[in-house]
């Protein structure tokens, strides 16, 4: 007789077995056990690595800081808690643990890299005020046509240009909210099956972010751990990297990383469809038309961004020429987020281009969930874990027998 196979859903995960047996046919864990077990086992094992880390030289300190580093490792891989809520676990483990003063701790949490992506935030909540967000995807998906393969290709070429020049976070700052409007345009009616809108939504996040890091290894001002090596080299060796000796190598790497990439996210990592999205071009040209001609609001909004990414790219060269050698790149983000909080749309309403009932939207969560990263991240360095980790990879290392 055939077996008849029961499910049961617990959200995105699910249980199959067949009741002739009790056998199990294809088993994945129930979410709400997973995260009532890691909330137990995130502890657990903390204390078991700081017992274990007793006699291998860390001073108590590091040993809370490696303990630490597990316990919110095992509550961000089974979401014990809500991934920002565990990123508050060292403004009490690390004082408490003495790895650091609660001062030293949440320094990290006012880092200017969030600052610099909360201006970014602001500006994208900006641009979706206006709505220019919805006609600068539609005019990138009349460039790089309706394929999604294709428009996953464009958004990380861009990426990996401006990123060659600029800081791979600004790149992503930049290009993360035009991405996602695109994913807005290809709503349901674009025909496009659940899981195949998931792999698309997928590769171009995905592809973003990775566009930015290949780009930033094409040139030597790319992303800053390239001048951090160029200095080290300088100081160290007293061999200087110039861009050209770069770019020999650097530029050829990216030029095979990116479309590599490209290719193993939208053929095999997450598979997007080919063809092109249903209604084409002339679906797309018709929705542009309908917005209308661009508003006074959408250009002030647009020259705030443009002028944003132009201080970025010649951030150097303005804090040569202001005199302002603290001029950096959260600097500028901040700037232009408060322009917007002062910018008026136009003259008849009054309506300015940014208020807080808007930016209340801010992702705040993510902000602390980096704030956490990096305050971790400061402790493991400042307490000797990282060298403790080296170590042990060193003692891993595989010997060549001739």
């Amino acid at each position: 007789m055939r077996r008849q196979v029961e499910r049961a859903r617990c959200g995105r995960w699910c249980v199959e077995w067949a009741p002739a047996n009790g056998s199990l046919q294809g088993v994945r864990l129930d979410r709400n056990k997973v995260k009532q077990a890691g909330l137990w086992l995130g502890p657990a094992l903390g204390a078991l690595c700081y017992l274990l880390l007793s006699g291998t030289g860390l001073t108590s300190g590091g040993q809370a800081t490696a303990a630490t580093a597990v316990w919110m490792a095992c509550w961000w891989l089974t979401e014990a808690l809500p991934l920002a809520a565990t990123a508050l676990l060292p403004l009490v483990l690390l004082p408490l643990g003495g790895a650091a003063s609660i001062d030293e701790v949440a320094a990290p949490y006012a880092s200017s890299l969030i600052f610099l992506f909360m201006g970014g935030f602001i500006i994208g909540l900006a641009i979706q005020r206006v709505g220019l967000h919805q006609r600068l995807a539609l005019h990138l998906l009349l460039r790089v046509g309706p394929s999604p393969r294709r428009l996953v290709g464009g958004f990380m070429l861009a990426c990996a240009g401006l990123s060659m020049w600029i800081s791979n976070t600004a790149t992503a700052i930049m290009m993360l909210p035009i991405g996602v409007s695109v994913l807005g345009v290809i709503d349901e009616r674009s025909g496009l099956s659940e899981a195949g809108a998931r792999a698309l939504g997928t590769s171009l996040v995905l592809g973003i972010a990775y566009a930015c890091s290949i780009g930033g290894m094409a040139t030597l001002i790319g992303t800053p751990p390239n001048l951090v090596l160029a200095a080290f080299l300088r100081e160290r060796y007293g061999t200087d990297l110039a861009m050209a000796d770069w770019l020999k190598i650097g530029l050829p790497l990216a030029l095979v990383l990116l479309p590599l990439t490209w290719w193993y996210l939208t053929r095999i990592a997450f598979p997007v469809p080919a063809g092109a999205l249903p209604g084409g071009r002339r679906a797309i040209a018709q929705r542009l038309e309908a917005l209308g001609p661009i508003s006074s609001g959408e250009r002030r909004v647009l020259a705030v961004f443009a002028l944003t990414a132009v201080g970025w790219i010649l951030r150097p060269q303005l804090a040569a020429w202001l005199g302002l050698p603290a001029l950096d790149d959260t600097v500028i983000a901040t700037l232009a987020a408060l322009t917007l909080f002062v910018l008026p749309l136009d003259r008849a309403s009054g309506r300015l281009a940014m208020d807080w009932e808007t930016a209340k939207g801010l992702p705040w969560e993510i902000l602390i969930l980096f704030g956490g990263g990096l305050s971790l991240a400061s402790a493991i360095a400042e307490n000797g874990v990282d060298a403790l980790i080296a170590t042990a990879f060193v003692a891993f290392r595989v010997r060549r027998r001739w």
